[in-house]
Formats: structure tokens, C-alpha cells, sequence
């Protein structure tokens, strides 16, 4: 026997130190998982939603005292065998229970085990089912989304079968109506929050839109005379008397109400007569209200109130002022016609006259509301004749829409005198935009005048030429309100799309 050669003694002790070792460590070379354990249990829950903890109801056997390391793993694919291809480890999820997130899918889970930290997970618990319920629709259509103080507006929810509609109108939080079309009245200034809440039974689902309601606006802008030249003012009938002052009265409200006059005072028509309490103020455009009125310089001011039956408003006074006199004289020209006739997308302006009487010229006077005019042209006339006299002009610069023309005939000592007013209606594939009130400081009425187009889409454009938003006019000729709250102060350009060189300056307050 030689020094290498192990006796019985020697391999004795190397086993007793390999058992010994193999005891520290806890290990057993015969220790398996016999099974996976079990979790529990299946849930149902709505989209969105976060489920309940998967906890653990039997951990797995057959590890004896040895450690036991967990790995949690899921899938959307209901047909995946449990922890195999098709699953996802989540990382991290060395527990015996489990707590997902949100979901908005049904989704399977399972419980994976090996002993020790290494090596594969050679076992399975069952698998937990969280179902994902079905949700329904919120979708809602509205008739309005602004407008002035007494607003109905219809609200109709996107259909959801076998749901239930509840409805909170004013923003309360309590929903105070169901069913799936409700009706809306604001009689109130306000920015209204309607949220609409939709339940098949399972799950619900909630969504907002707003109502922003106006006070009623009435605008009055005064004219005051100037002196005897001042075409919006004229005598009362006799020298010496003063000038009726030409102003009006606007209101911005609903479509479809009825204004009136009450509490009037000083207030006359174009030929002197008192403007009684109760008369109506005609609506011009949807929403547009519109009465023109006069008052005796002479003798001051006017105010009246406005009402609608539920809202009283009050308006003036105008200004109260005294225009020094404008003396009659003798008319030089006696007119026997004035006619506007419209030639494509110009106007021919023709009139005659039977006797002229120092007779210096006409100015022909252009407006586009028919309350401001400026002038347009001067045609010479001829002086002292008894003569029938004939006169035309063709104006080219004419816009889309009413064009009104006024006759001004100026006498060579320069005395004048005012004929009928006429108009031409001018159609034209170009587009013309206004704006009411500009600047603007909430909200725009916005009306574009453009022949054979309902709908047109306007590009508002900042003055370094940037897209800020588009807006959609559903009906051309008709005045729309859009919100413009949110747009910083500042110069914008109106353009429409599909065309050229068409640009309208818009002011942001």
C-alpha cells in the first residue's frame, strides 16, 4: 500500500463530510415539487378597473425545508397551457400572492415554484381568470353647445342595447333625468358641465360635454350730427328747428324670440314720429335684432328698455346733444328714377332726372349694412337745364351680397340733398367674412356670404403664418358662434380654405 491509496477510514470520513455538508445547505439530492400549489380565485371586473390580490390558498409540496422561490406569469390568450408559451414572466413577483394593475383586457394568471434560486420553475398552480366585463357607449349629441340666456338644448345619447341613460344637466353632480334623449334649458350666464352616465348592468361609463350660456348683449352706437353736410341727420320739416340724430338699437340673443320696446323716451322714426312702447324689434340674421331709431337733437338725449317676455334689458340714453340748425332751401334737382341693376359681379347705377337747377354734381354714397355710408364716385352734372337728363356709372368694386347706394346731389353754391336709397344683390364664388364683435372677446359671430357653398372651413392663422385651429361654418349666410376664450390676445387672419387672397383681420382681446 502506497501513500495515494485510500483505506476504509479515510472514505468514511469524506462521506460523513459530504452528508454534513449537504445538511448545512439544506439540500436534498431526492427533493422535487410534487405540484405547484393552488391561488385563488377568478374575478370579474369592468375596463379600467383594478382587480382584487390573487392570494395564495395551498403552497406548492415536495420541497421539505428548502426554499422555495416564485415567479408570477400571465397571458391575454385564453388557450395557452399554463406557464407555457404564449405566457409572460413579470418580473419582480417572488411572492406567494399576486396584485395586478388596471385592466382593460381579460387576462390569465399563474403561480410558477422552483426550490432553491436557480434552475427552471418546474411547477404550476392553477389558473386565475379576471374577466374584463363589456362597457358601453358614452357617446352624446347635442343641438347647441352656446347661446344666450333661456337656451333649450336636446341631448341625445349614442344608442348602448340594454343600457341605462342618466343624465346630470347643470353640472350638480346629482342626475336629475334618463332616458336616452332629454331636453336642456339655461336660463342662466354660465358655462354648464353635462355628464352623461351609461349602465348595461355590468359596467359603466360616463362622459362630458359643456353648455356655455350668454347674457343677452344689446348694443347702441350713437351717430351725432356734424354739421348741415352730415347725410344721417336732417331738419324735423321747418328752418330752424334742429336735426334728428340717426342711432340704433342691436341685440345679440337667441334664434326665433321676440323683443320690444318698453319705458320709451324721445325716441322717433326716419319721419318724426314718436317709436311707441311694445313695438317690435325685427331679427335681422338668427339671433340678430335690429331697429333703427332717431331722436330730436334739439331736445336731447332717448333711453328705452328691452325685454323678451323673461329678461328686460336697458339701452340708451342716446347722446344727449343740441345740432345747430340746418335751414331748408328749394330742391334743385327733381329726379324722376334711381336704379341699381346688377351686370355678373358688377353694378350699373343708372338714374334720370327732369330739371336741374344749379346743379354741380352727384356723389354716389356705397354701404354694405345700409346705416354707414361712404363715398363711392363723383358724376358731374349739368347744371341749370329743363331738360330730361340721363346718368350712369358701373361700379366694379361691388361685394358679395346687398350692396345699398345712395344719390347725393350737391348744388354749386354747395347745398345737397339726399335721394332714395337702392340695392343690388351680388352673388360670387368668392367668399366675404364678418365678424361681430371685433375685437373679440370670448365669443365671435362669425357669418361668411358665399353663393352655391353651405359649408365652409376656415383656417385661423396667426400673424407669423401658423395654423391655430380650423373652424367648420356649417351654413354660409347663416351667423355662427365659436368660442374663442382660450386664444391668447393678439392679430389672427380668417382664411378659407380651397381658396385665394382671401383673408379677413380678426383681434383678439
Amino acid at each position: 500500500m502506497n501513500d495515494f491509496t485510500p483505506n476504509f477510514f479515510s472514505l468514511k470520513r469524506v462521506s460523513i463530510f459530504v452528508i454534513a455538508l449537504f445538511a448545512m445547505m439544506n439540500i436534498s439530492l431526492a427533493q422535487t415539487l410534487t405540484n405547484g400549489g393552488t391561488i385563488a380565485a377568478d374575478q370579474e371586473i369592468c375596463p379600467g378597473e383594478t382587480p382584487l390580490t390573487i392570494n395564495n390558498t395551498a403552497l406548492p409540496s415536495g420541497a421539505g425545508s428548502a426554499t422555495i422561490e416564485y415567479l408570477w406569469m400571465y397571458t391575454t390568450n385564453s388557450g395557452a397551457a399554463a406557464g407555457g408559451p404564449g405566457y409572460n414572466a413579470i418580473s419582480g413577483t417572488n411572492s406567494t400572492s399576486y396584485s395586478p394593475g388596471p385592466l382593460g383586457v381579460t387576462t390569465y394568471f399563474v403561480r410558477c415554484a422552483r426550490i432553491g434560486n436557480s434552475g427552471p420553475f418546474t411547477a404550476e398552480s392553477n389558473v386565475v381568470e379576471i374577466t374584463v366585463l363589456p362597457s358601453p357607449a358614452a357617446i352624446v349629441n347635442q343641438s347647441a353647445t352656446n347661446g344666450f340666456s333661456g337656451l333649450s338644448v336636446n341631448f341625445s345619447a349614442g344608442l348602448s342595447p340594454g343600457s341605462t341613460y342618466s343624465w346630470d344637466l347643470d353640472g350638480d353632480g346629482i342626475f336629475e333625468t334618463n332616458g336616452q334623449n332629454v331636453e336642456g334649458i339655461y336660463n342662466a350666464p354660465g358655462n354648464y358641465t353635462v355628464t352623461l352616465m351609461v349602465n348595461n348592468g355590468s359596467c359603466t361609463t360616463t362622459t362630458q360635454v359643456t353648455v356655455n350660456i350668454l347674457a343677452p348683449i344689446v348694443v347702441s352706437i350713437s351717430d351725432p350730427c356734424a354739421n348741415c353736410d352730415d347725410g344721417a341727420n336732417y331738419t324735423l320739416g321747418a328752418p330752424n328747428l334742429g336735426y334728428y340724430v340717426h342711432d340704433y338699437i342691436q341685440i345679440l340673443s337667441n334664434p326665433g324670440e321676440t323683443w320690444t320696446l318698453t319705458n320709451t323716451t324721445g325716441l322717433v322714426d326716419n319721419a318724426g314720429n314718436p317709436i311707441p312702447a311694445g313695438t317690435v324689434i325685427p331679427e335681422t340674421t338668427p339671433g340678430v335684432y335690429y331697429l333703427n331709431v332717431w331722436f330730436n337733437a334739439s331736445v336731447g338725449g332717448w333711453s328705452t328698455n328691452v325685454t323678451n317676455g323673461t329678461t328686460t334689458l336697458s339701452t340708451g340714453p342716446g347722446a344727449g346733444i343740441t345740432c345747430p340748425p340746418c335751414p331748408l332751401s328749394p330742391l334743385p334737382v327733381e329726379i324722376v328714377s334711381f336704379e341699381a341693376n346688377v351686370v355678373k359681379t358688377d353694378v350699373e347705377l343708372k338714374w334720370i332726372t327732369a330739371t336741374e337747377i344749379n346743379n354741380s354734381h352727384f356723389e354716389i354714397e356705397r354701404s354694405f349694412d345700409g346705416v354707414r355710408f361712404d363715398k363711392l364716385t363723383v358724376v358731374e352734372g349739368a347744371g341749370t337745364t329743363t331738360s330730361q337728363q340721363s346718368y350712369k356709372f358701373m361700379d366694379e368694386s361691388a361685394l358679395t351680397g346687398i350692396n345699398y347706394y345712395r344719390l347725393k346731389q350737391i348744388d354749386l353754391d354747395g347745398g345737397h340733398e339726399y335721394f332714395d336709397v337702392v340695392t343690388a344683390d351680388v352673388k360670387s364664388e368668392t367668399p366675404v367674412i364678418s365678424v361681430l364683435p371685433n375685437p373679440v372677446k370670448d365669443v365671435a359671430r362669425i357669418r361668411v356670404e358665399m353663393t352655391a357653398i353651405e359649408a365652409v372651413d376656415l383656417d385661423l392663422i396667426n400673424t407669423n403664418g401658423k395654423l391655430i385651429k380650423t373652424i367648420k361654418i356649417n351654413n354660409t349666410g347663416e351667423i355662427q358662434e365659436v368660442n374663442l376664450e382660450e386664444l391668447p390676445a393678439g392679430i389672427y387672419f380668417l382664411a378659407p380654405q380651397n381658396t385665394t387672397g382671401v383673408f379677413y383681420k380678426l383681434i383678439k382681446q
